[in-house]
């Protein structure tokens, strides 16, 4: 074999050499390239999860949203009734103090009044009842006295 073969030979074995590397690069890539599908594919499945998710919780979100606006509804309510109860205790309280306030003008002083003129009846009704007990007295003793009259009476002329 000639020298010129022997170059040809030793580059074509160069060649195959470096083709057997860039084979073996190109199997690293592919690996490579194959792990990357695999990731994007996870990380896709992950995105989908994700998504999912974002959307059970834009779900939640809205029902929160709902109840918020319940609650807001009702919590107005309340304070309406809050007020109105509020206005209805100034009105009791206004009333009561109108009544108190007759007690002690009015009824009171009328109280007064009447229990003055209580103790002045009482006090007739003692007299009335004083004299008509020694008027009572006087008759018994009146009766008593008749009684021994008539005794003598009966007993002079029985004698007599």
């Amino acid at each position: 074999m000639s020298e010129e073969l022997k170059n040809i030979l030793a580059q074509l074995e160069q060649m195959n050499s470096k083709m057997e590397q860039v084979g073996s690069k190109m199997e690293q890539m592919d690996s490579k390239i194959q792990q990357m599908d695999s990731k994007m594919e996870q990380m896709g499945s992950k995105m989908e999860q994700m998504d999912s998710k974002i959307q059970q919780m834009d779900s939640r979100m809205e029902q929160m949203d709902s109840r918020m606006q319940k609650m807001d509804s009702r919590m107005d309510r309340i304070e309406s009734r809050m007020d109105h109860m509020d206005s209805k205790v100034g009105q009791i309280a206004e009333r009561t103090d109108s009544i108190q306030l007759r007690l002690e003008n009015e009824v009171i002083r009328d109280i007064k009044i009447i229990a003055e003129g209580h103790i002045d009846l009482s006090r007739k009704l003692d007299e009335a009842l004083k004299g008509k007990e020694e008027r009572e007295l006087i008759l018994i003793r009146l009766n008593h006295l008749e009684y021994e009259v008539g005794e003598i009476k009966k007993n002079l002329n029985e004698t007599a």
